[in-house]
């Protein structure tokens, strides 16, 4: 596995999280969900949880942000996060810089075709990770197994071959992208990551990817855990910049980039 995905870029894993705790996770989801529509006054909460999440992304979009970035901290998420046989994977592939992965709260994306906001465009994880060299993204489906028309995770085959200048789009409460060139990403099969839930794919730093079309008629709901490492950057900085934000945000990102990815700006 370690060098197939050496070779590619990512890999994908078959049963690596428990179904009962992606149950246990969707349901903080719901849980948390419920609660910030009632801190907001809204009445009825909606049953169905398809219609929990879009009630709150088409009314409530600061609340809905704080779903999606504090949910991961949950107990039911660090369950996900620290899977058994998902560590396993990461020994094998990290070998002995494994223990020195630090572990960001999980993220969640949602996917609906009109929701233009929240579609991430071809990127890497490192640019959102300025200085930092090293790291492992999972990424995973929730409340139902995905299909090519679920609109799933694309990632390009062997695209964590460096990482490539990249341009900024920050707009109010939406995601801000750091945008792989299209002449750049052209280069690479995509490659769907159409899974099960359960499942996961582990892809490099490095390693383009970007939302496919959702064309189900139900939102896209997923899930990403970062690790990186750490340890061997000088100064040692835990910092990300979110891909999130309640305003228009540019100048952190700007500031720190790489020496490249200004010189396409």
């Amino acid at each position: 596995m370690a060098e197939l995905y050496k070779k590619d870029g990512f890999r994908f894993l078959e049963g690596v999280f428990d179904l009962g705790d992606v149950q246990d996770f969707e349901n903080s989801i719901l849980d948390l969900a419920c609660a910030l529509l009632k801190q907001v006054r809204h009445s009825p909460i909606p049953k169905d949880p398809y219609e929990i999440l879009r009630t709150m992304e088409t009314n409530y979009k600061d609340e809905f942000f704080t779903l999606c970035s504090q949910v991961g901290t949950c107990s039911a998420g660090w369950s996900i996060a620290s899977s058994e046989r998902l560590r396993n994977k990461l020994k094998e592939i990290a070998g002995p810089h494994a223990p020195s992965l630090f572990v960001q709260p999980i993220g969640v994306f949602y996917n609906q075709p009109d929701v233009k906001r929240l579609h991430t465009a071809p990127h890497q994880e490192a640019s959102y990770f300025p200085g930092v060299r090293n790291g492992h993204h999972c990424w995973f489906p929730l409340f139902r197994d995905l299909s090519d028309v679920d609109g799933p995770l694309i990632v390009y085959k062997g695209s964590h071959v460096e990482h490539f200048p990249y341009s900024v789009t920050a707009k109010p409460r939406s995601i801000t992208q750091l945008t792989t060139p299209f002449e750049i990403v052209e280069k690479f099969e995509p490659i769907l990551c159409s899974i099960k839930r359960g499942d996961a794919v582990l892809f490099d730093h490095h390693c383009v990817h970007s939302t496919a079309h959702n064309s189900s008629g139900l939102p896209r709901v997923s899930a990403v855990i970062r690790f990186v490492n750490l340890v061997d950057e000088v100064p040692f900085k835990p910092w990300v910049q979110f891909a999130y934000h309640n305003t228009s945000v540019k100048d952190e990102i700007s500031k720190r980039q790489d020496p490249q990815a200004e010189r396409a700006q």
